[in-house]
């Protein structure tokens, strides 16, 4: 019985240190695997956040797009005269998606809507959040100046200016994890870009004006004059998007 016992003890010590190879081995290989798992991160992760940021910028475009055509919907149709001369004004993205009533009016929403009720969450910054980037829209006060869709600026809306004019700006929510570009659109239709200016976040916003030239400052909407190609009133050179 002693000698069985001896035997085992003597197989035990001599499958022990094969089996402390194998988990060394095991080890080693695993090392491997997470150093192969690293590197093929590394490849993958900047593909799919390009990825995400070209899906980001085309939908931007596209909502920019929309919004642009229901402006010219939303004039053309007639909705808002508040000084009832005949020329005829454009409209803020609640008016136009159907969340408020049309100004002027006797508490009258468009319906149907021209823009989708998705794009009518708009903050009390007059801001809104879609595809990893905030939009503003800006129609003009008296003096020329863009406001945005708050209470205050709605109450300065100038109904000469808000004939002729409006800009709407969508930029980063965070550079470059949800886009690069910084777009813009006003009542002629373009959209231009900049990948220079380094607006990003809440922190470092685009001014109303920024893409347009010939004008007194970056708040100023009033003009015709859209930076294509060029420098904007933001010091920055803008592109057109095709």
């Amino acid at each position: 019985m002693s000698t069985n016992l001896a035997e085992s003890e003597m197989n035990h010590n001599a499958v022990n240190p094969q089996n402390s190879r194998c988990r060394g081995l095991t080890l080693v290989e695993l090392m491997v695997v997470v150093a192969v798992i690293g590197i093929l991160a590394g490849l993958v992760v900047p593909g799919f956040v390009q990825g995400r940021v070209a899906a980001n910028e085309g939908a931007v475009v596209g909502t920019l797009r929309a919004v642009s055509t229901g402006q010219f919907k939303f004039k053309t149709m007639g909705l808002v005269d508040t000084n009832s001369n005949g020329g005829y004004e454009y409209g803020t993205m609640r008016e136009m998606t159907g969340g408020t009533t049309l100004r002027g009016s006797n508490g009258d929403r468009l319906s149907p809507n021209l823009l989708p009720m998705s794009l009518d969450h708009i903050d009390a910054n007059g801001r809104f959040l879609k595809h990893g980037y905030y939009f503003q829209l800006y129609l003009p006060n008296a003096s020329g100046d863009g406001v945005p869709e708050t209470t205050g600026g709605i109450a300065s809306i100038d109904a000469n200016n808000s004939e002729g004019y409006w800009t709407m700006l969508a930029w980063p929510v965070s550079t470059p994890n949800s886009g690069l570009a910084t777009y813009f659109v006003n009542q002629q239709g373009e959209i231009v870009k900049t990948k220079t200016g380094g607006y990003t976040g809440l922190g470092d916003m685009p001014a109303p004006g920024a893409a347009l030239v010939g004008t007194s400052g970056e708040t100023q909407i009033v003009s015709t004059d859209l930076a294509v190609n060029e420098v904007g009133a933001d010091g920055n050179t803008w592109t057109s998007v095709r």
